[in-house]
């Protein structure tokens, strides 16, 4: 897979000079979930590199959390906590609430490798109001959808519910109009009789 992946990478850089640096953290990711950890600080390092001509806060966040992380498994606590606290930095710069997320798992972990126990706590709780937040949010508009749906169908069955007892009353006064109709020809032949 890392194969066909750098091909494809040799092949994009041939077509076009723009290679983007999530390219190159990706291949670093893999290498970190591969246990390379070394292959992944360098790809990591020209993602940064290639970041630095186009900068983007979100993207720094998630490349600083990915160093975070490399650095906490290899116990260079210093580095690890150090860029967690950037990746944290360009995250709230960005407002985008997944790499907020995501970089206060990196100060989690980092902290609790630093045995900054109380860093950790705040970390967690402030990622799990994220969390939270964005489930009430995402919640909220199922909610909202449900309960539209539900009044669309309460209107429908109002409708249909009025609409058949305007059609009963009609056949109840057609029922009438035709007794009065037959109690008249009824009359009216036994008076000629």
């Amino acid at each position: 897979a890392m194969q066909s992946f750098r091909k494809s990478l040799a092949i994009g850089n041939k077509q076009s000079e723009v290679i983007t640096d999530k390219n190159y953290n990706l291949i670093g990711y893999v290498h970190m979930r591969l246990g390379n950890y070394d292959s992944a600080l360098y790809y990591y390092n020209i993602s940064l590199n290639t970041l630095n001509k186009h900068p983007n806060d979100a993207h720094y966040a998630g490349l600083y959390h990915d160093f975070a992380m490399v650095y906490g498994k290899i116990n260079q606590l210093d580095k690890a906590a150090n860029y967690a606290e950037q990746s944290v930095a360009y995250a709230l710069k960005s407002k985008s609430v997944s790499h907020i997320f995501e970089a206060y798992e990196a100060l989690e972990y980092t902290a609790l490798l630093n045995k900054n126990f109380k860093k950790a706590y705040e970390a967690r709780n402030f990622k799990d109001s994220i969390y939270l937040f964005q489930n009430f949010s995402e919640n909220n508009a199922k909610i909202s959808q449900i309960q539209m749906a539900h009044s669309f169908e309460k209107q429908r069955q109002q409708t249909i519910t009025t609409q058949q007892l305007n059609q009963a009353q009609a056949e109840s006064q057609l029922q009438k109009q035709k007794l009065i109709r037959n109690f008249f020809v009824v009359s009216f032949c036994l008076a000629l009789l």
